[in-house]
């Protein structure tokens, strides 16, 4: 039987299709999650992205992730999304004026309170510092920093902000590599694929409670809003599928490594009517993958580096030297759980073959490869914490 599913509050809920309740993560953990051999096609068949894509899914351990906002039709069979209860409108063409003076209603909701912002090297990060600067806002800026050669622009952009602000905390990459420390990875009720990187957001969020930080601003959502096409997109309709603040944003790092210790992560540039404002100044623009239109549009604002140059940074190095570095915790997870659950694919000597020729791997099957990760790291993470039934 099809019903329609919602979850009207603003974090991460679950439907369970065997009790018919809708359960936050800690009450979904409580009952025990039963895994079954099939759970592992299904989520493969579902791909990475069935918490941030509209689309249909497959259920996992009798488990529907709803995110914030949504609705969602459902069956013991598959879910599929229905509709974005926070969808808006895509508004007459706003002035640059019209989009500051939003940005600056929104941050009035952060007064009295300190905040920090990633400093990615990347033109979207960038784009919201320069926004602070202008308004003469404290903020700290917390960042990764890398001597690798591929990061090598994303480096001087960061050399940039650091002489320029005094409030600063900044990491070596090296020192975090992609896929560390996997067995202490946070349980969590559905495989996800943020949670072979959370290292990085945990260093991050434990930093920003050092420096008694209440709100991370990230430049998440600068790809879809700056870069994706828009030429079918009309003023007056409602914006498409995929511009929610659900699809824009980092639902789980917000929800299982910042909102647990305290810190609010957010997607700035996601909040509330920013995407329609953005888009509102794009309305016909094609694809943009290196984000040429914005540059020119905020050349008087950013530095010459952003605004006369292009580039788009790959982590393709970082993920592949990670996945070096990180085979002994592969080997002990994928065998803990293969022993629990066996599955071919999740067998670890082909789990560990697979990591060393990551390299050379079409996308298709690097991403089926990351998927089969994140389901042996969820699958530990549930057998480490005795939350598998």
């Amino acid at each position: 039987m099809n019903r329609l599913i919602t979850n009207d509050s603003w974090r991460i809920k679950y439907y369970s299709i065997k009790s018919n309740e809708i359960l936050n993560a800690n009450e979904a953990l409580s009952k025990k999650i039963l895994v079954t051999i099939n759970d592992v096609d299904n989520f493969l068949s579902n791909g990475l992205f069935s918490l941030r894509r509209p689309g249909e899914y497959l259920p996992v351990a009798g488990l529907i992730p709803l995110p914030p906002k949504t609705c969602w039709n459902v069956s013991e069979e598959k879910y599929s999304f229905h509709s974005d209860l926070m969808s808006k409108k895509l508004p007459e063409k706003k002035s640059w004026e019209q989009i500051e003076r939003l940005g600056e209603k929104y941050l009035y909701i952060t007064k009295h309170k300190k905040i920090a912002v990633e400093v990615s090297g990347g033109l979207d990060t960038s784009i919201i510092i320069e926004f602070l600067l202008k308004k003469n806002i404290d903020f700290h800026i917390i960042g990764f920093v890398s001597d690798r050669w591929e990061f090598r622009t994303e480096r001087a952009i960061q050399e940039y902000y650091i002489s320029k602000i005094k409030n600063h905390t900044i990491f070596s990459y090296e020192n975090c590599p992609a896929f560390d420390d996997l067995k202490n990875s946070p349980v969590h009720p559905m495989p996800q694929q943020e949670s072979l990187f959370y290292k990085r957001h945990l260093i991050v969020a434990e930093a920003a409670i050092r420096e008694k930080c209440d709100y991370i601003l990230s430049g998440e959502a600068g790809d879809q809003i700056f870069g994706f096409p828009i030429d079918d997109v009309i003023i007056g309709n409602f914006l498409p599928s995929g511009y929610g603040y659900w699809s824009l944003s980092e639902l789980w790092n917000s929800e299982f490594i910042y909102k647990n210790r305290g810190v609010k992560y957010i997607s700035a540039l996601a909040i509330g009517d920013m995407p329609g404002y953005l888009l509102s100044r794009r309305c016909g623009q094609r694809s943009d993958h290196m984000k040429l239109w914005v540059r020119n549009e905020l050349k008087n604002i950013l530095p010459s580096m952003l605004s006369d140059y292009a580039y788009k940074g790959f982590h393709d190095g970082w993920v592949a030297e990670g996945l070096k570095l990180a085979q002994e915790s592969i080997s002990k997870i994928a065998s803990i759980s293969y022993e629990a659950i066996n599955h071919p694919e999740l067998e670890p000597n082909k789990l560990i073959h697979d990591s060393q020729i990551y390299s050379s791997m079409p996308e298709s099957l690097r991403s089926n490869f990351l998927a089969r990760m994140a389901f042996v790291n969820w699958l530990h993470s549930l057998i480490q914490n005795r939350h598998i039934n």
